[in-house]
C-alpha cells in the first residue's frame, strides 16, 4: 500500500491563470528516493510554454501544472548513504505524481 502526504507547491490552474499557493499529495519515497526539501527553485521558459499550453499541438498541459525543474534544495531523507554532500536530481518526467 502506497501512503500520500500533503506539501505545499505553486501551481496554474489554467493556460491564464497566474501561479497560487496549493497543496498537492505526494507518495512517501521508496527506497531508492531521496527527499529533497526545496530552496530555490527556476522557472525557464519551456516551464512557461507549458502552464501556457502553447506546445498542445505536441503536448497538451493537464492542470493544475507545479512548473520548475531546477532546484537547489537539502537531502532530508535518504533510505541509502549519500556518496557526497552533492547530489544531482535528473528529472524523469514531468509528472507530479
Amino acid at each position: 500500500m502506497t501512503t500520500t502526504k500533503k506539501v505545499p507547491a505553486y501551481a496554474a490552474q489554467s493556460a491564464t491563470s497566474g501561479l497560487a499557493p496549493l497543496s498537492i499529495m505526494r507518495r512517501e519515497p521508496r527506497p531508492e528516493d531521496v527527499e529533497i526539501e526545496i530552496l530555490f527553485c527556476g522557472i525557464c521558459h519551456s516551464d512557461l510554454h507549458s502552464v501556457r499550453n502553447e506546445w498542445s499541438e505536441f503536448m497538451a498541459t493537464n492542470y493544475p501544472i507545479v512548473p520548475g525543474h531546477e532546484i537547489v534544495g537539502a537531502s532530508q531523507k535518504s533510505a541509502r548513504q549519500l556518496p557526497s554532500t552533492r547530489l544531482a536530481i535528473l528529472p524523469r518526467s514531468a509528472a507530479v505524481s
